[in-house]
């Protein structure tokens, strides 16, 4: 759609006859669902019209600018929602994917927390973190469609944990929940498998703190981890990595 479309679907919604804000909200929720991003925008503004702090407008807005690339703006957008709102885990859940993709981690895992304590509306962190593009290209390789063993090496190098390490989300559920479903597991399982091997090798800082996070997670895949590197400590000189799992 044009520019010139987008403004006269914006002055068409102004001149429209409002509606009370419950309905405006649900129509608002329909469009956004259905993917027409313009009408979502247009009934979003009739409601901040008439009450600049509702959350459901509020949240949209905020994925609206999400989806622009806009993370700053949609940042300032969501936090205004979860003030309006801070019981609403959609919206605290959406501007921890703000700040994390601005860089603000600290701020991202607060609010991912908060997510996860509020339940996640009910769906779990399984299908929030089968969206991560690293995840997918590991449980991609995993696949073995020659029949043929798969090298954890070669799925869980330095660069995918590396990768995996910047999720936020991941490490704030592998601290306060059990992450299931079969796919999740296998992965997790690889990862546990890659530790010790990475931490031989000397891995890099990111590498390190997604180490400690895992080992500290409550997840039975993990379970095994402080065992396994405590061992490593032994057999060899303290590097890094051993100083690091020691103070953990």
């Amino acid at each position: 759609m044009s520019r010139r479309d987008r403004r006269a679907a914006l002055a068409r919604g102004k001149a429209e006859p409002t509606a009370n804000l419950t309905e405006l909200a649900a129509r608002a929720t329909l469009a956004f669902q259905e993917g027409r991003s313009i009408d979502a925008e247009v009934l979003c503004r009739q409601i901040l019209a008439l009450d600049a702090r509702q959350p459901t407008a509020l949240n949209i807005v905020g994925l609206l600018y999400q989806a622009s690339g806009n993370h700053r703006l949609a940042a300032k957008t969501l936090a205004k929602a979860v003030a309006a709102n801070e019981l609403d885990a959609a919206c605290q859940y959406n501007l921890a994917a703000s700040y994390q993709a601005l860089g603000q981690r600290v701020d991202a895992a607060r609010h991912y927390r908060n997510a996860l304590a509020l339940g996640l509306s009910g769906k779990g962190p399984e299908p929030f973190l089968l969206q991560d593009t690293t995840i997918l290209q590991c449980l991609s390789r995993m696949e073995d469609r020659s029949s043929l063993p798969v090298r954890n090496e070669s799925v869980f190098g330095a660069d995918e944990v590396a990768a995996i390490a910047q999720n936020t989300f991941l490490r704030c559920a592998l601290g306060s929940t059990i992450i299931r479903g079969v796919p999740l597991e296998a992965v997790l399982t690889g990862l546990r498998k890659a530790l010790p091997r990475l931490a031989d090798n000397g891995a890099s800082g990111s590498i390190v703190g997604c180490l400690a996070s895992f080992a500290r997670s409550p997840n039975s895949a993990f379970s095994t981890n402080m065992f396994l590197l405590r061992r490593r400590k032994k057999r060899a000189a303290p590097s890094h990595c051993a100083r690091c799992y020691s103070r953990s």
